[in-house]
């Protein structure tokens, strides 16, 4: 089964979702972080399989309606049921090349293009290292595939520490709440997320705003949150990681504020448009629709104005070491 298994695609909105959540299928999104480590055989960097398969979903779609062909008629064609159609097209399977190549011949495509499709179905085909860690949650299964072909992140936390940043221990009390999340093994849930954070160390530009809430409040043991704080010092050393706290008093433009955590995502394809994702209790919300882009673009733009810069915001994480 696809580390994706948990996601849901139709044609500007994605929800991934836990097994037994409620998620809304909205519009058709292009997505699409992999560093050489522990499972480098798996996977090249910067090749996810689900960037891979939602492109190929994409061109096959842009190729049946070229030739003004419905989704039923493409089904009746193909001798496929409707969903079949629509879920290839959306990433929601894995592509079967035989299948692909079927379809490519219906479409009447050839020569080079026929070729480059097929080789693209055999690369949405790859093994990921998220496949590594079975017992993974589904929800972070499908963030680890999402992040496979990432080239930098911008993340507003509200509540909790963002889940790349986390120390182990953090990590573990996160994944304490079996009322939450069910059904996963919690030692590969924390080397899975241990894993994903490997994208920083590749270079992925990434960047937080933090609510000091997300410091203040207590989500961990005080030794735990420490641990964490020293943790993040650590973090902000490296180049290519840039935080910032937004105080209880900043003054956001318009006095506004975030009502969601979110991150939006910008990928290493320039066939894949950026994204963002969305976070609620039981699931995020990925949306991939231009005016919801621009509007989470203009929050986190508002929050990072307001926010302490880089180096205040290391200044008040060592106060807070301090106070400990």
């Amino acid at each position: 089964m696809s580390a994706l298994a948990a996601i849901i695609v139709d044609r500007g909105t994605m929800t991934s979702r836990s097994p037994g959540s409620t998620g809304e299928v909205g519009s058709r999104i292009e997505v699409g972080l992999y560093r050489q480590g522990r499972y480098a055989a798996c996977m090249p960097a910067g090749q996810g399989p689900i960037g891979k398969r939602l492109r190929l979903g994409n061109e096959l779609r842009k190729l049946r309606e070229s030739k003004d062909w419905s989704v039923t008629h493409v089904a009746g064609l193909m001798g496929w049921s409707h969903s079949k159609v629509s879920r290839l097209e959306t990433a929601k399977v894995r592509p079967d090349v035989g299948e692909v190549m079927d379809l490519l011949d219906a479409y009447g495509v050839g020569g080079e293009a026929h070729d480059r499709l097929v080789s693209l179905t055999r690369e949405a085909n790859a093994r990921g290292w998220w496949r590594a860690f079975a017992g993974m949650p589904a929800r972070q299964m499908g963030f680890a595939e999402m992040e496979s072909s990432v080239l930098g992140i911008r993340e507003h936390a509200l509540v909790y520490v963002p889940g790349l940043l986390q120390h182990p221990d953090y990590i573990r009390q996160r994944f304490s709440d079996r009322d939450a999340v069910k059904d996963f093994d919690l030692t590969a849930a924390v080397e899975g997320r241990a894993e994903r954070q490997k994208i920083l160390d590749r270079g992925v530009e990434y960047e937080a705003v933090l609510d000091e809430a997300v410091l203040r409040r207590r989500t961990a043991p005080p030794a735990v949150m420490t641990k964490q704080i020293r943790h993040l010092i650590d973090v902000a050393s490296l180049e290519n990681v840039t935080l910032r706290v937004l105080r209880f008093d900043a003054e956001v433009e318009y006095l506004s504020a975030a009502l969601n955590s979110f991150a939006l995502y910008r990928f290493d394809d320039p066939e894949q448009d950026d994204m963002v994702s969305v976070e609620s209790e039981t699931s995020d919300l990925w949306l991939g629709d231009l005016e919801d882009l621009a509007r989470y673009v203009v929050v986190f733009d508002r929050l990072r104005a307001a926010a302490e810069t880089p180096d205040a915001t290391l200044a008040f994480l060592r106060s807070l070491v301090d106070e400990a």
